[in-house]
């Protein structure tokens, strides 16, 4: 399956909606650019929380000012508080002076500021965190931007260039839902759409839908998608007002073709005319006549037909479908699928086409030979065989009971869409074939006045589905245990590829939406040329609203975190540098009755603490603007204050211990 090459990929501002329109705001970029980001964003953390500290620092500083009398230790925590700018320095160094203090019982003084720096400290580091979180790399999806954008039909076989396409195209889902489907772990190749891979989560029995006596088993198997969302399963990108939802589901049984089988002559001219070449020796055709073929130019008006020789020159398994889509009953418009054949009333229970479309499937294993026999009804080999070797050794195998079986399958499809109305409840068309249902959606859709981009997203799901016709187009489970001869088949084997075809078909649909806005180009640059330039207004929506999983080396931001973090850092610097000296102003304005707190944390900051401390050591000259004059003999021979080292506790001084300068001796 393609992945989303580097050049398809939309960087900037966009809404991923299935996270909703505030979670899923998104900055696409490059990785080197993203970690630009997480490394300014985590810079800003760390000066805001500094700044939240201050203000953490200031608001208890003032509350803990009073004029009554405090211990010497509240003197010393209110101190730390006015000083410090790390709320982890304040814990540690506050520790210290609790320890000094111990025996003063100072715990409960110093309990509240230490836990808020705590609470800081820890907070700022959960941001940290946070911060790193909001850069996503690792299976992120990406909006898709493409300059050939445009509507290519994988169904087109008009041109060698188309065929290769649409060959490639299959193959890649082949190799996609073997890799992808039904694993229980995420494998990186899985990774490229929306939803890794859409899951089957209906699987019940059911009444055969075709008449008695015809299936070979006791009740039909139905497999179901549930609603398949347009955004959350394809990825067009929409609010859930703009989306459309799509069930699938597909009813089968191995069917008896006894009744309808007839043998006969070849005819000459049919080998000639469509073979070129004369019949064999005792040449004979098979044929089973399960309803008229509509091709014009048939060699048979037989449904399925084979040569008895095909056997002798064919040893693997031949799958033809045939398909019939339920008519429209009306002639305003014409079919979009073009049916196979016609099947027989007599197929059907009481007689009536069921509400859906019709497939048979012949399976032509009448060249394959057994190792064991086989009770599937479909692979069903009991007919005994004798395999000579070159060494004259012979083994007894086994060949098909029947040179052809069939699998009769129901397929039946439902769109749903919300209404434009607020309040409204979501439409669902009923379940039938799948022009039937898209009729039906868009005579609803006209009625209800869809907007054109839901409208454009229901007209491309159902051009782009699949039928259960195309499921010839990938190998057989069968054939992975197969040599030159068939190792056991377990006996529902034929349901083991209904699951394998059902997974297959939806992996179609998976790849086939996302070339729409990414181009055809994304399979091969060449298959550019192929897409439909001329799209009107509902479809120009949709190149712009496809997401994919995003290559190697870009990166998803979360703008909703991205704003959050800045905003909320940008306001706790702001008031933070703001507070303290608008404070200060209304005071001086108010001739000092008004905050009167403000001035002692002034008066006890860093700056201000060594003013008083060299005016207390004698120093007076200590002026707005002036310096300070050297002491007799030189700063050397300055006058410090002493330091008892015998009772200093944890670096702290305690009172008592020494002569203040100042005071007379």
């Amino acid at each position: 399956m393609s992945a989303l090459p580097s050049n398809r990929v939309y960087q900037g501002f966009w809404i991923d909606h299935s996270q909703g329109p505030v979670t899923g705001a998104t900055i696409t970029t490059t990785g080197d650019k993203a970690n630009l980001v997480i490394a300014v964003l985590s810079l800003l953390v760390a000066f805001s929380g500094a700044h939240l500290w201050d203000l953490i620092a200031f608001v208890g500083y003032c509350a803990g000012t009073s004029k009554g009398t405090q211990p010497a230790f509240h003197h010393q925590r209110q101190l730390l508080a006015r000083n410090l700018t790390s709320p982890g320095s304040f814990v540690l160094e506050t520790l210290k002076v609790g320890w000094a203090w111990r025996k003063h019982r100072p715990w409960s003084c110093l309990a509240l500021m230490t836990v808020l720096a705590l609470f800081c400290s820890v907070g700022f580091m959960a941001a940290g965190i946070f911060v790193s979180s909001l850069v996503s790399s690792e299976g992120i999806q990406v909006l898709v931007q493409s300059p050939t954008c445009g509507l290519v039909s994988w169904r087109n076989e008009s041109t060698p260039m188309q065929r290769e396409y649409q060959q490639l195209l299959l193959n890649q889902a082949s190799i996609y839902s073997e890799a992808c489907y039904n694993k229980t772990g995420r494998l990186p190749q899985c990774n490229i759409f929306s939803q890794p891979a859409i899951p089957i989560v209906t699987v019940t029995e059911v009444e055969c839908p075709f008449a008695d006596g015809l299936c070979k088993t006791p009740s039909a198997l139905r497999l179901g998608t549930g609603l398949l969302d347009s955004d959350s399963t394809f990825g067009i990108n929409a609010p859930s007002a703009a989306r459309v939802q799509m069930e699938r589901i597909v009813t089968c049984a191995p069917i008896d073709g006894t009744g309808f089988y007839s043998s006969r002559p070849i005819p000459t001219e049919v080998v000639r005319r469509y073979e070129n070449r004369d019949p064999f020796k005792d040449e004979y055709v098979f044929e089973w006549f399960m309803g008229l073929i509509t091709a014009e130019d048939r060699p048979y008006n037989s449904t399925f037909f084979m040569s008895n020789y095909t056997p002798k020159v064919s040893t693997g398994y031949d799958l033809t479908p045939r398909a019939f889509y339920a008519p429209l009953g009306t002639k305003e418009f014409k079919p979009w699928h073009q049916s196979t054949f016609t099947p027989l009333l007599g197929l059907f229970r009481n007689s009536t086409y069921p509400r859906g479309d019709v497939h048979i499937l012949a399976v032509q294993n009448d060249g394959v030979k057994f190792w064991a026999p086989s009770d599937d009804p479909i692979f069903a080999a009991h007919r005994e065989m004798h395999v000579f070797f070159d060494d004259n050794s012979n083994l007894t195998m086994y060949r098909g009971d029947n040179p052809a079986s069939f699998l009769g399958c129901v397929e039946q499809f439902k769109f749903c869409f919300s209404s434009p109305q607020p309040g409204a409840s979501p439409w669902c068309t009923d379940l039938l074939g799948l022009d039937q249902a898209y009729l039906q959606a868009i005579q609803q859709s006209r009625l209800m006045r869809i907007p054109p981009e839901q409208n454009a997203t229901l007209n491309h799901l159902f051009m782009l589905i699949p039928s259960w016709y195309w499921l010839t187009r990938t190998p057989m489970q069968v054939t992975k245990n197969s040599a030159s001869f068939q190792l056991g088949v377990p006996n529902n084997q034929w349901q083991v590829e209904m699951f394998a075809w059902m997974d297959y078909l939806l992996a179609i649909s998976q790849s086939s939406i996302t070339h729409i806005a990414a181009g055809p180009g994304i399979v091969d640059e060449k298959f550019n040329v192929l897409s439909l330039k001329r799209l009107g207004d509902e479809e120009q929506a949709l190149c712009h609203s496809q997401r994919m999983g995003a290559p190697d080396g870009y990166s998803n931001i979360n703008f909703v975190g991205f704003i959050l973090v800045v905003s909320v850092s940008v306001v706790i610097m702001g008031v933070n540098m703001t507070l303290v000296p608008l404070l200060k102003y209304c005071h001086r304005a108010s001739g000092g009755r008004l905050f009167p707190r403000v001035k002692m944390w002034a008066e006890e900051g860093m700056l201000q603490i060594q003013r008083k401390a060299y005016e207390g050591m004698g120093y007076d000259n200590w002026l707005r603007g002036t310096s300070v004059e050297a002491p007799e003999g030189g700063w050397d021979g300055m006058k410090s204050v002493p330091v008892y080292d015998g009772d200093c506790r944890g670096g702290v001084m305690l009172p008592g211990l020494y002569d203040h300068p100042r005071e007379p001796s």
